[in-house]
């Protein structure tokens, strides 16, 4: 098989990063990760043996790990970094997410389980007494101390796609949640159909199973649809710094597409009007309250 005349040695790779404070152990490291290209093996001619040749863009790659490195060490954040910026590291970002997305639900049935078995300091039972976090302290307050404990209930078995499968909730109970959730809602009632879907369509075993049987491609293609609408939104708010794309908001983009064909439909009939077109002067403005909104908020926080 033939080869590129811009290919790259092995020696010429490792020299290359030996320059940056890279040693060859550490770019074998990257490499089986997923992060650095895998070299081709070629013939250097006969009774010659054979030899690796790396892409030339190997150069350019590992100067993104290293951009990528001097934000967050992390390799799955590294991955993430180098995908958000085109390099072909989809494999490695895919992983990555499969693992992430599998701890969390392993955390969950955790969470179930520590309730059920009735240990002591458990978080579902601690949950009304213990400082929560900002976003939990407020469902608190709006739901009583006494509550937040069927609300988190509620919430773990929806994740894990178990909802109703180990508790009986009444519909006062799923109001209860709706009410903690959905503040500025007027009315609670109907939700109690909500749940069951929930649990099957948004359940952390859902998404891992679509995420695991998407290509690569279709991921990168993914990848660049909502990379085009993130930033979009970012300008419409007036923020023009350099922000990663968040993980979730990707994954809520790979369920828009991939498992609703309701919102495929509508998205795909969306993104083939001209970008003037796809948002209303309403829609302007309403992303531009939600900005401000939680630019004021940051800016709160900041101060206290």
């Amino acid at each position: 098989m033939g080869h590129r005349t811009t290919d790259l040695s092995r020696s010429q790779i490792i020299t290359y990063a030996k320059r940056r404070g890279v040693s060859e152990a550490q770019v074998d490291r990257w490499r089986k990760f997923g992060l650095l290209p895998t070299p081709n093996l070629v013939s250097l001619g006969r009774g010659r043996g054979r030899g690796a040749l790396y892409p030339a863009e190997t150069r350019a790659q590992l100067d993104a790990l290293l951009r990528a490195r001097a934000r967050d060490k992390r390799l799955a954040a590294v991955a993430w970094f180098m995908w958000c910026e085109g390099h072909p590291v989809t494999g490695a970002v895919k992983k990555t997410l499969l693992e992430w997305l599998r701890d969390l639900e392993k955390r969950y049935w955790d969470m179930l389980d520590e309730f059920e078995e009735e240990r002591p300091g458990n978080f579902i039972d601690e949950s009304g007494v213990a400082r929560m976090p900002g976003g939990l302290g407020k469902i608190r307050r709006r739901v009583g101390k006494q509550n937040l404990s069927t609300v988190l209930r509620m919430w773990a078995e929806v994740t894990v796609g178990e909802f109703g499968k180990r508790t009986d909730f009444t519909a006062e109970d799923m109001q209860l949640f709706a009410r903690g959730i959905m503040p500025k809602s007027r009315t609670y009632e109907g939700v109690e159909n909500l749940f069951e879907i929930a649990s099957k369509v948004f359940s952390l075993p859902f998404t891992i199973d679509c995420l695991d049987k998407c290509t690569n491609p279709r991921l990168e293609q993914l990848r660049d649809e909502v990379q085009v609408i993130f930033r979009t939104i970012l300008r419409l708010v007036g923020d023009h710094g350099d922000r990663l794309l968040p993980r979730f908001f990707f994954l809520v983009w790979l369920y828009v597409r991939e498992v609703n064909p309701v919102t495929n439909a509508y998205v795909t009939q969306l993104l083939a009007k001209p970008p003037v077109e796809r948002l209303s002067d309403v829609q302007r403005r309403a992303v531009q309250e939600i900005g401000q909104k939680i630019s004021g908020e940051a800016g709160a926080r900041a101060d206290a």
